[in-house]
């Protein structure tokens, strides 16, 4: 074969490739459009794509379906889940000088409201002296939303009720309620 003849069967193989290449990128074209129309429905199954929704053999516009299915089909039966409000806290203790001269015990609880909405909160300071004797005290105050408070019970009966252990427990009094609107 002269040079010329290769040409010829180059060009004749180069464009044989370019339309099975064509032809391949419609096939491909074709199916994705297929599956992304085409949806199947079974009994009580919700089958959706980006298109359509298909709800009981009801084809519905995804567009107009999303509140009218909620409220057809959630609303009735919706329950509305009520936590306690998430919080951090964190301890310390400090002696401090009297105005008498005498030695002040200070606990603090420093709580932080978590939540999005403010709320109470109560401490419980839980004490015990060296003879096993157990004392309980408590405070409650509101906390706004995503900010700290300081809980501070403060010991100035020296000789009384030497504690010699205490820890305490954070109570969420608010509540806060996620679900139904």
């Amino acid at each position: 074969m002269d040079i010329d003849d290769k040409k010829v069967v180059e060009i004749l193989i180069g464009a044989t490739l370019v339309v099975l290449l064509i032809i391949l990128v419609f096939i491909v074209i074709g199916m994705q459009g297929n599956t992304s129309r085409n949806t199947t429905t079974t009994s009580n199954v919700i089958i959706s794509n980006s298109f359509n929704t298909v709800i009981n053999n009801e084809q519905i516009n995804s567009r107009d379906y999303e509140n009218d299915y909620y409220n057809k089909y959630y609303k009735d039966s919706c329950e509305e889940e009520v936590r306690e409000l998430p919080f951090s806290s964190r301890k310390e203790h400090r002696v401090v000088q009297g105005v008498f001269g005498n030695e002040v015990d200070r606990y603090y609880v420093y709580v932080k409201n978590l939540a999005h909405t403010g709320g109470y909160f109560t401490v419980k300071f839980y004490f015990k002296n060296y003879y096993g004797e157990k004392d309980v005290s408590s405070l409650t105050k509101y906390i706004d939303a995503r900010e700290e408070e300081t809980f501070i019970f403060q010991n100035v009966y020296e000789g009384k009720y030497q504690v010699t252990s205490w820890s305490y427990k954070v109570i969420s009094e608010s509540k806060e309620s996620f679900g139904c609107d």
